[in-house]
């Protein structure tokens, strides 16, 4: 093998991968707590269809989100054939957190209609829209998230009768992780106005 000087270090060290343990445990320890933090919010809304599970979480991890370790926590959520409902909230390692309401399918269709009036009631410090043709991206790059304020109502609205999905997410820097409950709940409850 032809390593480099810091391939090499990072092989070598115990240290690492000691310290991407215990930061996984807390960023589990973390997501159960917005969890329960969200119950109740969570408990109060009125949803689109019936089997959207909102009593427990599920956490769950990956390698390669392009090229990058992440964990990721859908509450409430319902996965279909049919439609997606679903509160993604994401740490990507070397990026941000994120925090997203995908809907998808017959789960998007109530909140088309009067979406502008649904939009004026939400939170739109750091709100992104979604203008991909696919659903499964979360990266902030300009292909995939804009800043909502920066669209204008026909790029909206055009998206909305064309994809069968809808994403609006929050972006949230790891440097205001020690806010994480707060912005979380702030962030939930700009969702529970968006559906209300």
């Amino acid at each position: 093998m032809n390593l480099s000087p810091e391939e090499r270090s990072v092989l070598c060290s115990q240290e690492f991968f000691l310290v991407k343990r215990s930061l996984s445990q807390k960023l589990d320890e973390t997501f159960a707590g917005l969890q329960h933090a969200w119950i109740e919010d969570v408990a109060a809304w009125t949803l689109p269809m019936e089997g959207i599970d909102r009593t427990r979480g599920k956490i769950f991890k990956g390698e390669n989100y392009l090229f990058f370790p992440y964990t990721i926590m859908d509450f409430p959520r319902h996965f279909s054939r049919e439609a997606v409902f679903a509160v993604r909230t994401m740490c990507w390692w070397g990026h941000e957190f994120s925090m997203t309401l995908h809907l998808q399918g017959v789960a998007m269709a109530p909140y088309v209609r009067d979406f502008n009036t649904r939009c004026s009631r939400m939170e739109k410090n750091q709100l992104f829209f979604c203008i991909n043709d696919h659903p499964w991206e979360y990266h902030f790059g300009n292909e995939n998230y804009r800043p909502i304020d920066s669209l204008n109502d026909d790029a909206i609205n055009k998206h909305l009768h064309e994809k069968e999905f809808l994403k609006l997410a929050y972006k949230i820097p790891f440097s205001r992780l020690d806010e994480i409950e707060q912005l979380g709940k702030k962030v939930i409850r700009s969702f529970g106005d968006f559906l209300r």
